[in-house]
């Protein structure tokens, strides 16, 4: 939940990570330094989250992660720094056992204009 006096309260499963990144065993499950893919953030930076917290973090390609969910999430962060009290939730989705998620599905639900519930798929 955001709010407009940034004020945060997130809650995220897993284990932190160390910053900078020098056990590669740390990273994301299914990232692999130089292949090209993002280590992208569920919850956004500019949206107060955490790059080094690993919870936070799933490979992404570069288009989904810095293109198509910065839409959306361009949109709650406007939404928030306007006022409104934004839900905001986003969920990877993994077919089987492969660490790299097939979608992600974002969720938003404010209290004046912000909603939307958005599939993007983890595609080149």
């Amino acid at each position: 939940m955001l709010n407009p006096h940034n004020q945060t309260s997130t809650h995220i499963l897993g284990s932190e990570v160390e910053w900078p990144i020098e056990n590669p065993d740390l990273l994301p499950p299914g990232f692999a330094l130089g292949s090209g893919l993002n280590r992208g953030h569920l919850l956004a930076r500019q949206l107060c989250g955490i790059g080094t917290d690993r919870r936070n973090l799933v490979p992404l390609y570069s288009l989904v992660n810095t293109s198509a969910m910065k839409r959306y999430e361009n949109r709650v962060k406007k939404a928030v720094d306007s006022g409104e009290t934004v839900y905001y939730a986003v969920r990877p989705t993994y077919d089987g056992d492969n660490p790299m998620p097939t979608s992600i599905v974002l969720m938003a639900w404010g209290d004046r204009n912000a909603r939307f519930v958005a599939r993007i798929p983890n595609v080149r």
